[in-house]
């Protein structure tokens, strides 16, 4: 009897410990999807079994049983959560590769130190959607290989601020990683024929030209939310640069700066 005591006593700790600790173990495993780039912007990684439309179409109805309360906008892609006693706003990108849909959910606007919101944030994402928490550094490492080159911010600007003589044009071909629909898009600046010593900076950003935009300075036009709400300036850590006037990027960026 007291032989199978011990057995039952040996038994029964591993298991108790294991209930006791297993929402530490499944937080842990939850939280290797979350990395802080800086002390304002957190991040959160997953894998869908559905595309994009299908996600904003689920994200565009709430329910009184979400595990959060939210506001979405499906044509800028951001989402705020209410229910946290603040509102947190998050943009939302998606990346497909080798077929498979990807979801970067990034934060912004707001610096909190509750340890458990990585985990409401999560547990929100896979119940209403069905996204699958994905390892960050493993997400990187497929996200991070794309076409084309970064340039900085401050050097595009530079080029866009160029003298054309009133004879030249500069084409820009590139792509918004996280935005599918934006995966060969062109901007440029060219001298404008109906005012004589003025430039046009524009965009066509989709094949079938819906997309297409004029301006006449370069604030405007690094400003303007032409990318689901979102403008060039706010987006250009996702841009690559895929050519310009149809040469290597670098190369040819250094006739203009």
């Amino acid at each position: 009897m007291e032989y199978l005591f011990v057995v039952l006593l040996a038994i029964a700790i591993p298991v108790a410990l294991f209930i006791i600790f297993r929402p530490a173990i499944e937080d842990r495993k939850v939280r290797n999807n979350v990395k802080n780039s800086d002390v304002f912007t957190q991040h959160y990684c997953f894998v869908l079994d559905c595309d994009e439309a299908t996600v904003i179409k689920k994200l565009s109805v709430c329910n009184i049983k979400d595990a959060l309360k939210y506001t979405f906008d499906p044509e800028k892609l951001i989402i705020v959560f209410s229910h946290l006693n603040v509102s947190i706003e998050y943009w939302l990108y998606f990346y497909v590769v080798e077929d498979k849909t990807y979801l970067k959910v990034s934060r912004a606007k707001f610096l909190h130190d509750r340890s458990n919101i990585p985990l409401m944030i999560n547990r929100f994402f896979i119940e209403k959607i069905g996204a699958v928490p994905v390892d960050y550094n493993y997400f990187e490492s497929i996200t991070s290989i794309v076409p084309g080159c970064e340039i900085s911010f401050e050097d595009i600007t530079k080029l866009f601020l160029s003298d054309l003589e009133g004879r030249f044009c500069i084409e820009i071909e590139f792509l918004v990683i996280g935005y599918p629909k934006y995966c060969s898009c062109w901007m440029g600046k060219m001298p404008d024929k109906n005012n004589k010593g003025k430039e046009l900076f524009w965009y066509g950003l989709v094949p079938d030209c819906s997309e297409a935009y004029d301006y006449d300075n370069f604030k405007d036009f690094s400003t303007a939310p032409v990318f689901n709400g979102k403008s060039l300036k706010e987006l250009w850590p996702n841009i690559r640069v895929l050519s310009i006037d149809g040469t290597e990027p670098e190369e040819r960026l250094k006739a203009y700066i």
